[in-house]
């Protein structure tokens, strides 16, 4: 469940972050501002774009890192989007565990059956 902001009742997280289509794996949302966002996946990071806006440059990336060295980190390109930024935030925390999840499963599932 999530309750942003001046929100006065709970969503579930499938309501707040949701999926446009059943084999998508891009999750959309509605900001704080009342504005339509979504999530793409690419490139083992996830990047954010607005719905209404149809243009390619991303609002935010996540650069993934996979050693220590480099920490991973979000990068918000468009400073217009700032005022937002909490449910943004929230979305990519939801996102981001549900990848966790599903590359945990995987792994259990290439372990049961001997998968390398």
């Amino acid at each position: 469940m999530v309750k942003l902001g001046g929100e006065t009742e709970w969503r579930r997280l499938d309501t707040f972050l949701y999926r446009s289509s059943w084999l998508s794996s891009s999750r959309s949302f509605v900001g704080n501002n009342g504005k339509e966002y979504r999530w793409k996946v690419k490139n083992g990071g996830v990047v954010l774009h607005s719905v209404s806006h149809k243009t390619r440059t991303p609002l935010v990336t996540f650069h993934r890192h996979y050693r220590k060295k480099h920490p991973s980190y979000l990068e918000v390109h468009d400073p217009s989007i700032l005022h937002t930024l909490d449910s943004i935030i929230v979305s990519f925390l939801i996102m981001e565990r549900k990848r966790r999840d599903e590359e945990a499963e995987n792994a259990a599932v290439d372990g049961a059956t001997g998968a390398v």
